[in-house]
């Protein structure tokens, strides 16, 4: 959230002087589960003006100005199935994309860079006999990014980079 807010004080001369101060909340998450806390944001932006004039400014609040509510879709970092790679990426001939259509793209990726294939390395195929030579104990899939360090542990000569698109 975004608020201006205009600011006023008497001057020694009983002149009106007026200032204008800009101030912002930290991202709210908000889902059909989870409200959005307007008192949470109310409460950033009360702090934020307090904040503002505890410096002895003798401003008072006079008008909010102007105030914004910036709603975007998140979609946070987590694994899936096959997706089609962006042209861009795909012409750079650096990832070998793995088809597969359930929920383990993360094991097959890890596959496919540990046993490169020289025929067809984007075929699942090519992987599953190959599986069991990875250590999986305690992860869910699809694997969240932050389950990489449990990974790590149960195949501690695999190193693993994990990079999203933006």
């Amino acid at each position: 959230m975004q608020a201006d807010a205009e600011f006023t004080r008497e001057t020694p001369d009983n002149q009106q002087m007026r200032v204008t101060a800009y101030f912002s909340t930290s991202p709210a998450e908000f889902t059909a589960a989870r409200d959005l806390d307007l008192a949470t944001v109310a409460a950033q932006l009360s702090s934020a003006v307090d904040n503002w004039n505890s410096r002895g400014s003798g401003f008072v609040l006079d008008r909010i100005t102007k105030f914004m509510i910036c709603i975007t879709k998140f979609r946070s970092t987590h694994g899936s199935s096959y997706f089609e790679a962006p042209e861009y990426i795909k012409n750079k001939k650096c990832i070998i994309n793995v088809m597969n259509y359930d929920q383990k793209c993360f094991i097959w990726s890890v596959l496919g860079a540990l046993y490169p294939q020289k025929a067809h390395a984007n075929q699942v195929s090519k992987y599953e006999p190959l599986e069991k030579t990875l250590n999986v104990q305690d992860l869910k899939f699809p694997l969240h990014p932050k389950q990489a360090p449990v990974f790590k542990k149960n195949n501690p000569t695999i190193s693993v980079n994990i990079y999203s698109l933006g």
